[in-house]
This record gives C-alpha cells, sequence and structure tokens, in this order.
C-alpha cells in the first residue's frame, strides 16, 4: 500500500528504489521555455529548443520519495553531464527549505543543477500534480516523456536511449 505524503497543490507516492515500477507515459507537447534561477541566483531557461536533451525533475525537500530518488539522479547526471541538460526544481514554499536540503547533501550540491520555482511558474506550466515529476525533452523542445513517482538511474538512461 502507498503512502500519500500532501502538501498544497501536490501528492506524492512511496518511492522503492528496489521496484522501479515507474511508469513511463508518451508525450508529444512542446515544453514551454521558463526562465528560473538557481539557488545561487544564476538565471537559467528551462524547456524550449535547446542543443541537448533536457531532463526536467519537479521535486520538493518534504517529499520522501523525492528524498529516496536524489542519489539515482546524482549518479545519472554525473555519468551524462556532457550529453544532457539536467534541472531539478524544487517545488518548496520557500527558498530556505531547499537550501536547507542541498546543505544536508552538501557533498553532491555542485553534482546536480538545483533550480527553485518561486510561485511554482513552472510547475503551473508543465501541469504538475504529483511529486516527484520527471519530464524528458528531446533537443526540439518536445516533451517525449513523463514520470510520475521515483525514478532510477536504468530507468533515466533508457528513456534517454530512446531519444537517440
Amino acid at each position: 500500500m502507498a503512502a500519500i505524503v500532501e502538501q498544497p497543490g501536490f501528492t506524492s507516492d512511496k518511492f522503492d528504489n528496489e521496484e522501479d515500477d515507474t511508469e513511463i507515459m508518451a508525450e508529444n507537447f512542446q515544453a514551454p521555455a521558463i526562465g528560473l534561477k538557481t539557488l545561487d541566483g544564476k538565471s537559467v531557461t528551462i524547456g524550449g529548443r535547446q542543443d541537448r536533451p533536457q531532463i526536467i525533475n519537479f521535486w520538493a525537500s518534504w517529499c520522501p520519495p523525492c528524498r529516496a530518488e536524489f542519489p539515482e539522479l546524482e549518479e545519472f547526471y554525473a555519468d551524462h553531464k556532457d550529453e544532457i541538460y539536467f534541472f531539478a526544481i524544487s517545488q518548496d514554499e520557500d527558498l530556505e527549505s531547499a537550501e536547507e536540503f542541498v546543505e544536508d547533501r552538501a557533498e553532491n550540491y555542485d553534482a546536480l543543477p538545483i533550480l527553485f520555482d518561486a510561485g511554482h511558474l513552472a510547475g503551473e506550466s508543465y501541469e504538475i500534480e504529483y511529486l516527484p515529476t520527471t519530464l524528458v525533452v528531446d533537443t526540439n523542445g518536445m516533451v517525449r516523456a513523463t514520470m510520475v513517482g521515483g525514478i532510477t538511474r536504468s530507468k533515466l538512461e533508457s528513456v534517454l536511449d530512446s531519444l537517440s
């Protein structure tokens, strides 16, 4: 039985790294280009056309499945950072919560780009209802896959390979 964690506007199911049962939904819609800031204040644009595929992960520090998948995301990014753009977008209500989560993982902070979605503009634009949710966007700016729930490195690699 999955545990449900609720926060205003979001729901999160339990993530069990041993059972990779995350459903991959094929998609085909334009990823909106949205400007966000990294935790250290740099401007970044997610979505739209880019010269590499994009992995866009929506998460929150209060979400147990989000926290559980972070090591998988960090390993995936470390191995593929020259091939993709990866955006881990915090849906926390305040910047401090996202910063505290990152500080707890300080040894890995530089390994994974963390963005803060002030006002949830990106989350709303991408119609994110559940956390975590991961989107795969091709170089033409088209969302090709949506994965709701905790994701593993092997599942991300499989989806990335399918873009080739």
